[in-house]
């Protein structure tokens, strides 16, 4: 109880200072029990974060600000893989944003999608004009990676074809954190400049 009365002390400073900065998203992970995964454990899930995101919505709305819901997966250990768990499918990510109103969008992350087999480009077509958020990142199926496009396998033409069909007009913003911690600083700013070639790219597409 301690620890989640902090997160959401925390959860409501980083709104306001969304809010304070202009930026018009914040994008907030919903709570993930353990025993969630697959197709067990939904319901609980769902009523804990109806209650997480409905305490927030009021502030979020006096600062100006939506609360961007990121698709999720979850670690079994029975297979030592990644697994579906609470809004992993577009469909549960809609059913959320139509209890809780349109102070919630859509945030899609792209390699959390491949983990999950829904893949980014079916998704993406799934959440239509809900879709205001991106992560882009690869991953080799197995672990998240948070690795730049184009290392591993997807398709990536087809990604950014739903974006064109479903009318994206947000940022393309890169998730791929993982690729600069492995460099030493000195080459810190090619990194960088590979990322955004990369998203360049992404784009011409």
């Amino acid at each position: 109880p301690e620890v989640d009365k902090l997160i959401r002390t925390r959860l409501l400073q980083s709104i306001d200072a969304a809010g304070l900065l202009g930026c018009p998203y914040v994008v907030i992970h919903p709570i993930i029990d353990p025993e969630c995964k697959y197709d067990r454990g939904h319901e609980k899930n769902l009523e804990r974060n109806l209650d997480l995101y409905r305490n927030l919505i009021p502030r979020a709305r006096k600062r100006g600000v939506a609360i961007g819901l990121e698709n999720m997966f979850a670690y079994d250990p029975e297979t030592d893989r990644r697994c579906p768990t609470v809004c992993s499918t577009a469909r549960e990510m809609n059913e959320y944003m139509d209890l809780l109103g349109d102070t919630c969008v859509a945030c899609l992350d792209t390699g959390h999608a491949v983990l999950t087999h829904d893949g980014p480009a079916a998704m993406a077509r799934a959440l239509g004009k809900r879709l205001k958020l991106l992560h882009v990142h690869g991953n080799d199926g197995r672990t998240d990676l948070h690795q730049p496009p184009f290392l591993h396998e997807a398709d990536w033409p087809d990604f950014m074809a739903a974006l064109r069909e479903i009318g994206y007009d947000g940022a393309l913003s890169l998730e791929a954190d993982s690729f600069l911690y492995h460099l030493p600083n000195e080459l810190l700013p090619q990194g960088l400049a590979f990322l955004r070639a990369t998203a360049a790219h992404l784009a011409t597409l």
